[in-house]
């Protein structure tokens, strides 16, 4: 019993969803940080 299509298909969908949330939390930290620094910035003038 091999990989079938369909297998591949799930490997594949489940691969993308895990690359999916892990870039989005990336990019919820960074906009976070860019924010606080740009706070600062202005509470500094």
């Amino acid at each position: 019993m091999g990989m079938t299509p369909g297998w591949i298909m799930v490997a594949a969908g489940s691969l993308g969803g895990i690359a999916c949330v892990l870039f989005l939390v990336s990019t919820i930290g960074r906009f976070r940080r860019q924010r606080k620094h740009l706070l600062e910035e202005i509470s500094m003038e």
